[in-house]
């Protein structure tokens, strides 16, 4: 199973700072919804997180676990 993991993001767009300290856990198959005002950073933090844009810090991963039976 994959598992998509934001560790205190930020997001800017150019010098404004949208989203700051975002932690974030999806796993894969998971619906989430986002919220919020128009300008206030949905969908440059989806990019972020898709990989599309870069951001100002902080950490984004693609985990995958993987399962052992015993």
């Amino acid at each position: 199973m994959k598992t998509l993991v934001a560790k205190q993001l930020d997001v800017t767009a150019g010098d404004r700072l949208l989203v700051e300290n975002l932690n974030l856990t999806l796993e894969a198959g998971s619906f989430v919804a986002v919220l919020g005002c128009n300008g206030a950073g949905k969908t440059s933090t989806l990019h972020v997180l898709a990989g599309l844009a870069p951001h100002a810090g902080g950490q984004v991963l693609l985990v995958q676990v993987l399962w052992q039976r015993s």
